[in-house]
């Protein structure tokens, strides 16, 4: 009898401890306008006297592949779409405008390589 309370017990609260999910819903990004994508690295050539400081102009750690400058017309934290990848603005620059995204690489080569170009940018709201 002890066993089968027991075992109810636990049947009738474990239905209480399943996690509940919600429908996700789809974010349509906002197009910003066009855009002149340029690339920098953390090297004395892209940051001058700032490189090697291992922070960026927001305070957060600069990581390629997420941490972008924009002008400050775009708030630090936007997240913003480019080329169908999402990142991050956390760094502000001399040489950066109200209408240019300067996208972080890992490496002075890897930034040259990458070029410029202009493109649409979007924002994640």
């Amino acid at each position: 009898m002890i066993k089968a309370v027991a075992l109810a017990t636990i049947m009738a609260t474990s239905i209480y401890l399943q996690p509940k999910y919600e429908p996700l819903i789809p974010i349509e990004p906002t197009p910003l306008g066009e855009f002149r994508i340029t690339y920098y690295c953390e090297c004395p050539i892209c940051c001058g006297q700032y490189s090697g400081m291992h922070k960026t102009a927001s305070g957060a750690t600069p990581t390629p592949g997420v941490t972008v400058a924009a002008g400050s017309n775009i708030p630090f934290g936007t997240e913003l779409v480019i080329d169908g990848h999402v990142y991050t603005v956390q760094d502000r620059g001399g040489a950066i405008g109200s209408n240019n995204i300067d996208i972080l690489c890992a490496s002075h080569s890897e930034a040259l390589a990458a070029g410029t170009y202009y493109t649409t940018v979007y924002s994640v709201e």
